[in-house]
């Protein structure tokens, strides 16, 4: 089976995050998400709405712990959780 693109996992994460939205589970402008590609994680910026959200606006952390400028200020808390579970 063929590994699954960066590109197609930020798209599917935004998509995720539009349903979050639309089913009411969060508002426009509340929740964070970010999925793990290797040693990168890619997370919401701060402030985002899941309305207007796309895939070139994710931000990229480092697993070490480096985040990428404008990321959600809980990505410490995401890097965290993916550092303790590999």
């Amino acid at each position: 089976m063929p590994e699954t693109s960066l590109a197609e996992l930020k798209t599917q994460l935004v998509q995720h995050y539009r349903w979050l939205r639309q089913y009411g589970c969060n508002d426009s402008h509340s929740g964070n998400a970010s999925f793990r590609w290797h040693n990168q994680i890619w997370v919401t910026p701060t402030g985002c709405c899941a309305d207007t959200l796309t895939p070139e606006m994710l931000v990229p952390c480092d697993i070490d712990g480096q985040c990428g400028e404008g990321a959600s200020l809980d990505a410490p808390l995401h890097l965290a959780t993916y550092q303790h579970n590999p």
